[in-house]
C-alpha cells in the first residue's frame, strides 16, 4: 500500500478493524521509507493526513458545540439550566470517534519519527553560494553534489504568493544537467559554463549544496535543499 486515500477514514466502510489494518500498513511503509532515509513524499502525507483527522475531531466537536439544545430541567442547588443537545451522538459519529481516537497517536508517533530524521538530514546539509551572488537572487542554479564523482545541476525560480494574511515563496526546479567531478570539473568551471550555454541569465544566482552522508536525491536531498534556498533567498 503506497498511498493512503485523502477520505479514508470516511470512505467505504466505517468498520474500526478495517480501518486500523489500513491505518497500520500504510505507516508501515511510511517507516520503511523512513529508514530508507526517503522523506518525501512520505512526511509531507504523513502532516496531511495528521491536520486531516485533527480538523476532523475539531469540526465533530464545534458541530456538538453549537447545535441547538433542548432545556430538560434546572439545576437549582447551582442556579443554572439543565440542557440536551438535539443532536446525539448516533453509531456513525461513534465509529468517527473511535478511529480518530486510534489514528491520532499514531500519526504523532510517525511524525515524530520523521520531524527527527528531518532535522538530522537537514543539518548535515550545507548550502553556499558560487562566486559573487548578485542581487537579483529569485532565479539561477543549484548544483548538488550528489557523491563524490556526481554533480547534478537544477535551474531554480522562485515564486511569490500573496494573500491578505501573508506572503509565501515557493521554489521551482528544472533538471538541467549531470557533471562528472574531476580535478578540472569544479563548481566554478560548472558555472561558466551554465553562464556561456544560457545567455538570459548572463549573472546568474549559483549554490552549491552538499551531504556529509550519502542521501536519496529525489526524494530526500532535492526537497531539502529547495527549503533551505527559500530561507537563505529570503533572508
Amino acid at each position: 500500500m503506497n498511498k493512503l486515500s485523502e477520505n479514508w477514514i470516511t470512505e467505504h466502510t466505517l468498520d474500526f478493524e478495517y480501518k486500523k489494518y489500513v491505518l497500520l500498513a500504510w505507516l508501515q511503509n511510511v517507516e520503511q521509507h523512513f529508514k530508507m532515509i526517503q522523506l518525501y513524499p512520505s512526511l509531507g502525507e504523513l502532516v496531511n493526513h495528521y491536520r486531516n483527522a485533527c480538523g476532523l475531531r475539531n469540526g465533530k466537536l464545534n458541530l456538538e458545540n453549537n447545535f441547538p439544545k433542548e432545556i430538560k430541567g434546572i439545576d437549582r442547588e447551582k442556579f443554572r439550566l439543565m440542557t440536551e443537545p438535539v443532536l446525539q451522538n448516533d453509531q456513525i459519529m461513534q465509529d468517527i470517534e473511535k478511529i480518530l481516537d486510534f489514528s491520532i497517536p499514531r500519526f504523532e508517533n510517525s511524525l515524530k519519527g520523521g520531524t527527527e530524521l528531518y532535522d538530522e538530514v537537514e543539518s548535515g546539509i550545507e548550502v553556499f553560494p558560487i562566486g559573487i551572488t548578485p542581487i537579483y537572487k529569485n532565479e539561477g542554479y543549484v548544483l548538488l553534489r550528489e557523491s563524490t564523482n556526481n554533480t547534478r545541476v537544477y535551474q531554480y525560480q522562485v515564486s511569490i504568493f500573496e494573500s491578505a494574511e501573508s506572503k509565501w515563496r515557493a521554489l521551482r526546479t528544472a533538471f538541467v544537467s549531470n557533471h562528472t567531478n574531476s580535478f578540472t570539473v569544479t563548481y566554478e568551471s560548472i558555472k561558466t559554463d551554465l553562464i556561456h550555454t544560457n545567455e538570459t541569465l548572463p549573472n546568474p544566482a549559483v549554490f552549491a549544496a552538499e551531504s556529509r552522508k550519502p542521501i536519496p536525491v529525489d526524494e530526500t536531498f532535492l526537497p531539502l535543499v529547495k527549503r533551505l534556498l527559500i530561507r537563505r533567498i529570503a533572508a
